[in-house]
Parts: C-alpha cells; sequence; structure tokens
C-alpha cells in the first residue's frame, strides 16, 4: 500500500447530505493504519465543523412588561409602595420588605445615582 503523503492537499469532494448526523468534509487521514501512520495522528490537528446555528427565542418580560415599555416610548416608569412610599427605579411588583404590591409611578428624568453595578 502507498504511504499518505501529507504534502498533497486533499481533494475537494463533497458527500451527500443526510439526516443521520453532521457530515464532514475533507478529513484528513492516512492511507493505511500501519504504525507509522497511527503515530502521526498525535500530531493531527482538531477537526473542525462548520455548522450555522440559529434559534427562535420567545423572551417575555412578564410583570416588568410596563417598564420597558414606558422606555421605548420616553417615560421613565418606577414602583411605589403605597405604605411607606419607598420608590424603585427598577420594576419590582412587591416591596422587598413588606411584601407588599406596589403601585407604577412616573420617575422625574433627573435624579441621584445611589449604586450601580457593573457585570461581565
Amino acid at each position: 500500500m502507498a504511504e499518505h503523503d501529507s504534502t498533497k492537499r486533499p481533494r475537494k469532494v463533497k458527500i451527500e447530505e443526510t439526516d443521520e448526523g453532521q457530515v464532514l468534509f475533507n478529513v484528513p487521514f492516512p492511507r493505511t493504519a500501519d504504525e507509522q501512520a497511527l503515530r502521526a495522528l498525535k500530531d493531527m490537528g482538531p477537526i473542525i465543523l462548520r455548522q450555522t446555528y440559529c434559534i427562535d427565542y420567545i423572551h417575555s418580560y412578564g410583570q416588568d412588561s410596563p417598564f420597558f415599555a414606558g422606555l421605548a416610548n420616553g417615560v421613565f416608569l418606577g414602583n411605589r409602595e403605597p405604605d411607606s412610599g419607598y420608590t424603585y427605579a427598577t420594576p419590582r411588583a412587591h416591596d422587598m420588605y413588606s411584601g407588599e404590591e406596589t403601585d407604577w409611578v412616573v420617575l422625574p428624568a433627573e435624579g441621584t445615582i445611589h449604586a450601580f453595578t457593573i457585570c461581565y
């Protein structure tokens, strides 16, 4: 049997696609499975598969929907706990201390930032 010549470029051969799984093209492999060829497999680069990935993801804003609808229309909404008057600048359906349901309120365009978070 002839030895595999690694200096030659593989021919462009297309294999018919099937529904049985991924199809790889031009996968380098020695023509013989002798000892020398098997040792050479340690130097083989990784097989790389190009695959288009597309997904439709439906995301619900749920109880925060009015906040984002307001932003889309230039209105900055927040939530206020009716008894204490504590106001949240981010959507919150219930007060974190009392557990009471909050009401939607329009927030001013200017204010003071007391804390912020940066996520990476």
